[in-house]
This record gives C-alpha cells, sequence and structure tokens, in this order.
C-alpha cells in the first residue's frame, strides 16, 4: 500500500538504488507478486549484474516462484568461494600449519 508506493517512487527514480530495489523485492514478495520483484530485480541487474546482494535476492524470488533452475545458476556462481574470500585465505593458512582444515 503506501509502503510499495514510497519504495517504487524511490526506485523510480534511482533504479540502480539497491536499497530501494531489495526493500521493494520484499513488499512485491511478501503481496504474492513475484513477477514485479523479478522484473525490478531484473531491471537493477541490467545496469549492476554482477552485484551479489541483488543476483541473490534474485535466487531467492527464482525459489519462491519455483524456478529452481534459475536460482541454481546464480547460486552456483554466487556461492562458490572466491580465491580472496576470508574463508579460502583462513583454510590455506590452516593447511599450512596442518594437512587438514576443519
Amino acid at each position: 500500500a503506501a509502503a510499495t508506493k514510497i519504495a517504487e517512487d524511490v526506485v523510480a527514480a534511482d533504479p540502480l538504488n539497491v536499497d530501494a530495489v531489495i526493500f521493494l523485492t520484499g513488499l512485491y514478495v511478501a503481496d504474492t507478486k513475484l513477477d514485479e520483484a523479478e522484473k525490478i530485480l531484473n531491471r537493477a541487474l541490467a545496469g549492476n549484474e554482477d552485484n551479489e546482494q541483488l543476483n541473490k535476492v534474485l535466487a531467492l524470488v527464482y525459489v519462491q516462484s519455483k524456478n529452481y533452475d534459475s536460482a541454481e545458476s546464480i547460486y552456483k556462481i554466487f556461492l562458490t568461494p572466491s580465491t580472496n574470500s576470508i574463508i579460502f585465505i583462513g583454510c590455506n593458512i590452516c593447511r599450512s600449519y596442518s594437512n587438514s582444515c576443519w
């Protein structure tokens, strides 16, 4: 209702505002407007396709829509450990002191 209208106005003024897009997506999902949620996320991703937050929220919307293949493809990209991640670095440090990690 009112919150949705305000969020829509903010996103219309700044479609790349990640926080506003995610907030509006949450409102759409709560109202079971999954097509609208997907649309607004894809619009934001068109200007920032590598944004991890937006992609992970889109994957959640895909899961809600039972579009599991699309969700899986996003998860495979963004849940793959990066060589720059603290977990990867920490595990390599751990391995240098012992032969196992966790």
